[in-house]
C-alpha cells in the first residue's frame, strides 16, 4: 500500500516537471542540458519545430506515467493499436513520405502486434510526426518555411523585434504572380446572339419586300444581314434571287458563286449549295448561255436532286439541241455534200453515199433531193426498210419532188 502511494507521488512529480519543461519552452527560454534545434535567433523556425517536438515527448510521458496507463500495462503501445493506423498517416502529409520505406510500416506493424516495443519508439526521430497524428497535434500549423515571418496560429510571435540574420542572397521578390485575365465568353456568346437576331430581322424584312416585288429594299435587307451574320447561307441565295428577279443577271451570277464557295468554307448544307448552283443555272439560261446553264443545272443535281432542277435541265438540253440544229443548217454546204455522194454513189461506193447524203441532209432539211438519193444508195446496199423511210420523208418534206416516187415504185413491186 506505501508502496503504491509513492510510485503514484512519482509519477506525479514527473508530469509536474514536464508541464513546467513546457511553459518554459512555450515562454521562450531554454531547458537546462538540451541543445537549441537550430542555430538562429530565439522564436525561429528550428526553435519551433524543437518546441513542437517537446510538446508530442511531454504529452507522451503523460500517457506513459498516466496511472490508467499503468494499471492497463499497455503504455505507449495502445496509441499504435489503432487498425487504421496506415490510413492516417497515408492521408496526412508530413507523415505520407515516411511510408515509403518499408522499414519503417515494418516497424509500425510490429509495434502493434506487441506493445511493449512502443516505449522504444521515441529513439527514431520519425516516430513524432506520427504521435503527433495519432494525438491529433496538427504539424504542419505549428511550423512555418523558412523565411516567412507569418506566425503560425497556435504560437504566439514574440514581441521582441529580432535582428534580421544576415545573407548574401539577394532579396528575392515575393509577390504573386500576375493572375491571368478570364475571358469573358458570355460576353461574347451574347454580342454573337444579338448579331444573329439582327440578321434574322433583315432577313424577314427582306423577304416581305420580295413578296411585293419591292427588289431593292429586298437586296439592301438581305445585304444587310449577310454583313451582321456572314454565317447563314441563305442570306446569300435569297440576295441572287433578288437580282435574277431584278434582272440583274450578272450580279445573281456573281452572288450565287459566291455562296457556293462560302457554303464550301462554312460546311454548310448541301441542299444550300445546290439552290445557289441551281440558280447560277437559271441565270446563264436567261442570258443565252445554255452551255453553262446545263453544267450547273448538272453540279446541282449531284449535290441535291430536285424534280425542278431536273425538269428545267431536260427543257434547255432539247433545247440547246434544236440551236444546234438550226445552227447548222448551210443549203450551200449541203448542195457541196449532195454533190460528194454522188460522186461515191457513182463509183460504187454505196456506204460512202450514205455518209454524205446524210451530212446533206444535216445541212438542209429541207431539201427532198438529199432523202431522195439516200433511199437510192439503201435499196444498193439492201437496206429496203431505210430506203422506204427516206422516200416517205422525200415525198413529206416536198409532194411535187417526182423523183421520190420512183425508189417506192421499185420496192413496191420489186
Amino acid at each position: 500500500m506505501v508502496e503504491g502511494l509513492r510510485a503514484q507521488g512519482r509519477r506525479a512529480a514527473r508530469a509536474q516537471a514536464v508541464r513546467r519543461r513546457d511553459r518554459r519552452i512555450r515562454g521562450g527560454h531554454q531547458v537546462r542540458g538540451q541543445p537549441r534545434a537550430a542555430e538562429g535567433p530565439a522564436g525561429g523556425p528550428g526553435g519551433e519545430v524543437y518546441a513542437l517536438s517537446c510538446q508530442v515527448r511531454s504529452a507522451c510521458s503523460l500517457f506513459l506515467f498516466s496511472p490508467a496507463s499503468s494499471e492497463e500495462g499497455t503504455g505507449l503501445g495502445k496509441m499504435f493499436s489503432d487498425p487504421n493506423l496506415l490510413g492516417k498517416l497515408a492521408a496526412n502529409p508530413r507523415t505520407q513520405k515516411h511510408l515509403a520505406d518499408p522499414a519503417f510500416i515494418q516497424k509500425l506493424q510490429m509495434i502493434q502486434q506487441n506493445n511493449k516495443l512502443a516505449d522504444g519508439a521515441l529513439q527514431d526521430p520519425r516516430m513524432i510526426d506520427v504521435l503527433g497524428v495519432l494525438m491529433g497535434i496538427d504539424i504542419q500549423a505549428s511550423t512555418r518555411p523558412e523565411g516567412s515571418d507569418e506566425t503560425p496560429f497556435s504560437r504566439e510571435q514574440p514581441t521582441s523585434p529580432r535582428p534580421q540574420a544576415s545573407s548574401s542572397k539577394p532579396a528575392q521578390n515575393t509577390a504573386p504572380p500576375a493572375e491571368p485575365e478570364d475571358v469573358e465568353m458570355e460576353d461574347e456568346e451574347d454580342e454573337e446572339a444579338q448579331a444573329k437576331k439582327a440578321a434574322e430581322a433583315a432577313k424577314s424584312a427582306g423577304a416581305a419586300a420580295y413578296k411585293k416585288r419591292d427588289f431593292d429594299e429586298a437586296i439592301k435587307q438581305f445585304q444587310s444581314a449577310w454583313e451582321t451574320w456572314p454565317k447563314d447561307l441563305t442570306y446569300l441565295t435569297n440576295l441572287g434571287a433578288a437580282y435574277f428577279e431584278q434582272g440583274e443577271y450578272d450580279k445573281a451570277i456573281e452572288t450565287c458563286e459566291k455562296a457556293v464557295e462560302e457554303g464550301r468554307s462554312l460546311r454548310a448544307d448541301y441542299k444550300l449549295v445546290a439552290k445557289a448552283l441551281g440558280r447560277l443555272g437559271s441565270a446563264y439560261q436567261k442570258k443565252g448561255d445554255l452551255a453553262s446553264a446545263i453544267k450547273y443545272y448538272q453540279k446541282s443535281l449531284t449535290e441535291h436532286r430536285t424534280p425542278d432542277i431536273l425538269n428545267k435541265l431536260r427543257e434547255i438540253e432539247r433545247q440547246k439541241a434544236e440551236d444546234d440544229r438550226k445552227a447548222y443548217i448551210d443549203p450551200a454546204k449541203s448542195a457541196l455534200a449532195r454533190e460528194e455522194g454522188n460522186v461515191k454513189f457513182k463509183a460504187g461506193d454505196f456506204a460512202g453515199a450514205v455518209k454524205e447524203y446524210t451530212e446533206s441532209i444535216k445541212r438542209d432539211p429541207t431539201d427532198a433531193r438529199g432523202y431522195n438519193n439516200r433511199a437510192a444508195a439503201y435499196m444498193k446496199l439492201v437496206a429496203f426498210p431505210e430506203a422506204l423511210k427516206d422516200a416517205n420523208e422525200a415525198i413529206k418534206t416536198d409532194p411535187k419532188f417526182i423523183k421520190a416516187y420512183i425508189p417506192m415504185y421499185h420496192m413496191q413491186f420489186a
